[in-house]
């Protein structure tokens, strides 16, 4: 065995060793799988792949030992105290995130608060959807005096079951429209949903993230009047 093939046995045996030592597939893994690897290795530098055929024939008990152990490494990972991996495998609590079957709101709109989105958002879109039974979540009425902005739009998307996004030119200007955005399409996937709805107030060029999905057009009152009621639709669709 070469210089390099000993050297990367040796790694990939200190590797083993030291991160799944506690659990019975480390124990395993710590004796035969090194030695597989190494000898595979060593048939590869020399060019003779039947040392390859070689090395697994020679492994095959251990080998199979560790197949055998293969389906228990997620939990061999989570109990191995020394892993690095063990907090990979952990997923984040989710109690404070509302369910799609049980949401707060209907919907969260996303907008950019200055002239005229401010005022057509909280006048003319904000009525229209109330008057449909829409439970609308904006933040002008629902975030808190004093609480941090980046979790009062946190708290507004995870707790709707949609996010509406306003477009217009001045809504692609903002960060925080475009972190509002990202977050609510992050959210739609961990639920496996169509998270994100768009409508288009203005005329703009839509980013390719958004462009991938049906978006309707209110740029004009005759359009806003005509989609409204689909836009109502769809926020109640579960």
């Amino acid at each position: 065995m070469g210089v390099r093939s000993a050297d990367r046995a040796a790694r990939s045996k200190r590797f083993w060793a030291t991160t799944l030592a506690p659990s019975e597939f480390g124990r395993l893994a710590a004796t035969g799988l090194p030695k597989l690897l190494g000898c595979a290795a060593a048939g590869e530098e020399r060019g003779n792949p039947g040392r390859i055929g070689k090395a697994a024939r020679e492994a095959t008990p251990m080998f199979s030992k560790i197949q055998w152990c293969m389906p228990r490494l997620p939990a061999a990972l989570l109990g191995a105290k020394t892993s690095p991996f063990r907090r990979s495998f952990q997923r984040p609590a989710q109690s404070k995130v509302c369910s799609m079957s049980d949401p707060s709101f209907d919907v969260f709109i996303s907008y950019r608060q200055r002239s005229p989105d401010r005022e057509w958002v909280r006048g003319s879109l904000l009525s229209g959807l109330r008057a449909g039974g829409v439970r609308v979540f904006i933040d002008f009425e629902q975030f808190k005096l004093g609480e941090p902005l980046v979790g009062a739009m946190q708290r507004g998307v995870e707790q709707s079951a949609y996010a509406l996004a306003v477009a217009t030119p001045a809504y692609f200007a903002s960060t925080y429209t475009e972190f509002e955005n990202i977050m609510s399409q992050h959210l739609g996937l961990e639920r496996a949903t169509n998270h994100l709805l768009v409508i288009v107030r203005e005329p703009c060029e839509l980013p390719l993230r958004m462009r991938n999905r049906l978006w309707l057009p209110m740029t004009t009152e005759e359009e806003f009047a005509l989609n409204l009621p689909r836009v109502v639709a769809a926020l109640k669709e579960r």
